[in-house]
């Protein structure tokens, strides 16, 4: 049975995300709690990559109740899958790095192999590496050496850097890869992104030394871009905040980041405390001015109409230089850059598949 994104956790997925992250008898409790109604054979989605944070938890807590061998098994299972991942995504630093180019490990990551006591507790369903924006068009040119091709021409890429936060990049043996050139996808700030590059720490790859945010800059990541994922795993964030605020305080107190950090959605935080069971925030994210909660991500536009309106208010949104790279042709070019399309004359047929409602990137 698979979950269905709602704006909110459900109550069966706040119950396993206390029994995850809180300590003592609140993780206990909400543990035989969702025991009392779920049925293991019955878990997907946001549930199931939550059971290897909750597996260790009860685990560290001596809890008995319920099927842990089950529970250490899908443990095991996605440290496994971890693995191969990483070791994708280590191929993909090694092109860039033999090329002199630098890239940040971000995302799923960087935070299952960085902030986590164990590289299979947060489980890697997506390859994020961060490139600035100079050496973009160098980067895509190491990796297609490497095997990865951009699912757009490559011709097209100050275009797509203009609309998206990054491309997507794909392989014949190994996992697709996001490469990015802004962190903050939601709200671009070029010197937020300075910031992170010149706070970045050491993260260790499968087979590759990287570099990743450090923990403030991971956890404003987290907050912001987070609540905007969609399924399956919208609201996994909320564990990932929650470790960070539970084993980097320190980190995060001393962190450049945050003095000129973006305002954090305090309404974000607040309900990681809750869940979470942390009494207080460390004195460095207590001190950030309020905002507001990061909005919900925008229902799917369906149908072929629906999704042109959907282009039409972001191509409307561009900035005045980033429409003039869509000249002469203006919203028709913007749509065959949007839709990954090689030339104009794939516009019909691509309509139609986005009318059938098929699988598209947008």
């Amino acid at each position: 049975m698979s979950e269905a994104t709602t704006n909110a956790p459900t109550d069966p997925q706040t119950l396993l995300l206390r029994a995850a992250l809180q300590a003592g008898a609140g993780a206990a409790d909400a543990w035989r709690a969702w025991l009392a109604t779920e049925d293991l054979d019955d878990v997907s989605g946001l549930s199931f990559a939550l059971l290897p944070l909750v597996s260790h938890n009860l685990q560290a807590l001596g809890v008995s109740e319920g099927p842990l061998g089950r529970l250490r098994g899908v443990q095991r299972q996605s440290w496994y899958k971890n693995q191969l991942r990483l070791a994708d995504l280590a191929a993909a630093a090694n092109a860039l790095t033999e090329t002199g180019l630098a890239g940040l490990v971000i995302g799923d990551a960087a935070l299952a192999a960085r902030i986590y006591p164990q590289p299979g507790l947060r489980p890697i369903e997506q390859l994020d590496l961060l490139v600035r924006p100079a050496d973009a068009g160098a980067a895509h040119t190491a990796l297609a050496v490497a095997g990865w091709r951009p699912a757009y021409p490559a011709r097209d890429l100050a275009r797509q850097m203009a609309i998206r936060p990054y491309g997507l990049l794909h392989h014949a043996q190994r996992q697709t890869l996001r490469l990015h050139w802004r962190l903050f996808a939601s709200d671009p700030d070029p010197a937020a992104d300075a910031l992170a590059w010149d706070t970045a720490v050491p993260a260790e790859l499968t087979g590759a030394a990287a570099l990743a945010p450090d923990a403030a800059n991971l956890l404003l990541h987290a907050c912001t871009e987070g609540p905007l994922r969609p399924a399956p795993l919208a609201w996994l964030w909320l564990a990932d905040a929650a470790t960070l605020l539970r084993g980097w305080s320190a980190e995060l107190n001393d962190s450049a980041a945050l003095a000129g950090a973006r305002p954090v959605a305090q309404a974000n935080l607040r309900q990681v405390q809750a869940i979470a069971g942390i009494a207080a925030l460390p004195p460095a994210l207590a001190a950030l001015p309020p905002s507001a909660p990061t909005p919900d991500a925008p229902p799917a536009a369906e149908g072929g109409l629906a999704r042109l309106a959907v282009a039409w208010r972001r191509y409307r949104q561009l900035p005045r230089d980033s429409q003039r790279l869509f000249a002469p042709l203006g919203f028709a070019a913007y749509v065959q850059s949007w839709w990954c399309l090689e030339h104009l004359g794939q516009l019909p047929a691509a309509m139609l598949r986005r009318w059938r409602g098929a699988p598209t990137a947008d």
